[in-house]
């Protein structure tokens, strides 16, 4: 287990939802997706922690942007893994529903047992965040005219069901 993984874990063990920089920057480094792993072994980033220090002092100092649905409908990564393929969809629909809380929280529980996930938290708390503005922004990679997620997906999720813009932070290859 990395030191990243120990992190989550007592995180989650203590009850916490919190995701700071340097988690983030794991992720950075951690992505399977080809054209940010391609990026970041260009610029000499490799699954480490001195990169992840690096990253996280970038990180820390990017500035925020509020994004809506029309725009996170168009990045990329967001539904990273074949079970979220739809997941999006789904969201923007739960958003015009007369409960728009519970519905996000029972299928994201449903979503988790199906997948066998712990989060160690109620998915809920993602949603209620977003709407008390009281959240880590998620981080998007901008490269090639294109955004590419790589953290923070259940927050963009959350902020969809909840028909509210996000505030992210968007990192380019010059910030790099």
């Amino acid at each position: 287990m990395n030191l990243q993984e120990q992190i989550l874990r007592m995180k989650s063990m203590m009850g916490l939802l919190v995701e700071s920089s340097s988690e983030e920057a794991w992720e950075l480094v951690g992505q399977e997706e080809p054209t940010i792993r391609n990026l970041m072994n260009n610029k000499g980033y490799s699954y480490d922690e001195d990169s992840v220090e690096k990253l996280t002092r970038i990180i820390d100092n990017l500035p925020t942007i509020e994004v809506t649905y029309p725009q996170i409908k168009n990045f990329y990564n967001l539904e990273n893994k074949k079970s979220d393929e739809g997941l999006m969809k789904k969201m923007y629909e739960i958003s015009s529903t007369e409960n728009p809380r519970k519905e996000y929280r029972d299928y994201m529980m449903r979503r988790d047992k199906s997948e066998k996930r712990q989060r160690g938290y109620d998915p809920i708390m993602n949603f209620d965040r977003i709407i008390s503005g009281d959240y880590e922004n998620p981080l998007v990679l901008y490269i090639d005219d294109s955004y590419y997620v790589i953290g923070g997906r259940t927050r963009l999720y959350a902020s969809i069901a909840a028909n509210l813009p996000i505030k992210i932070k968007i990192i380019q290859q010059s910030d790099l």
